[in-house]
């Protein structure tokens, strides 16, 4: 398989990375991928109490966007190692403004990206996000009907960023900054397009499995 680059586009709790890890749990189809969501990598460094992490939980509280400053050469230098370890890698909330595309394709110099959409409705993200629920182990998700989480047991928490009042910012911060990276990356010629709709069960995802399958 050659390494790829896949880009995960989709309102915040559209389902990315809980379709994703379904997807991981029943098939072989991503062990060669590194999946690398900036959310999740900002709330460690918030967890871990570093400068970095101090700064963008300002911003989280309040459900607006990371500054790109603080992000862009975090995600530069993952891709960098995953193509020193001759992986593919699929980033997660990355890029989420124009500024943040043009960096990354001026960075990946022509190569191929491969760009998926989650189209979701604003209110099917409003009522999933405020029910849910993390790990502060391990980040796995779930919702508000387990305590504890299903792969170490921890007990679960709320997010304190995890509101309606929240989720509705970060809607509409993300129709004003993201949507528009979606129309400049599909005017790369190296990029190619392609939109997962919501699914009945996340035990068959036939739309995520046929894309990565294209992928070997």
């Amino acid at each position: 398989m050659r390494s790829h680059i896949v880009l995960y586009f989709g309102k915040p709790g559209a389902g990315k990375g809980t379709r994703t890890q379904k997807l991981k749990e029943r098939t072989f189809l991503l062990d060669d991928f590194m999946i690398l969501s900036t959310g999740q990598m900002l709330r460690q460094a918030v967890a871990d109490g570093t400068h970095l992490g101090q700064e963008a939980k300002a911003y989280m509280d309040k459900g607006e966007l990371v500054p790109d400053h603080l992000i862009v050469s975090v995600v530069l230098d993952a891709i960098e190692k995953a193509a020193e370890n001759q992986k593919s890698i699929i980033l997660d909330g990355f890029p989420r403004n124009l500024p943040q595309a043009k960096a990354l394709t001026d960075a990946l110099n022509g190569k191929k990206i491969y760009v998926v959409d989650f189209p979701i409705a604003d209110e099917i993200v409003i009522e999933r996000t405020i029910h849910r629920r993390i790990c502060p182990k391990c980040g796995n998700v779930s919702d508000d009907t387990h305590k504890t989480c299903n792969q170490c047991g921890t007990t679960l928490i709320q997010r304190s960023d995890d509101t309606e009042e929240v989720v509705k910012r970060r809607l509409d911060s993300y129709r004003e900054d993201t949507e528009p990276v979606l129309d400049y990356l599909v005017k790369c010629p190296n990029v190619r397009l392609t939109r997962l709709y919501p699914t009945i069960s996340l035990e068959e995802d036939p739309g995520m499995e046929t894309f990565f399958r294209s992928l070997h």
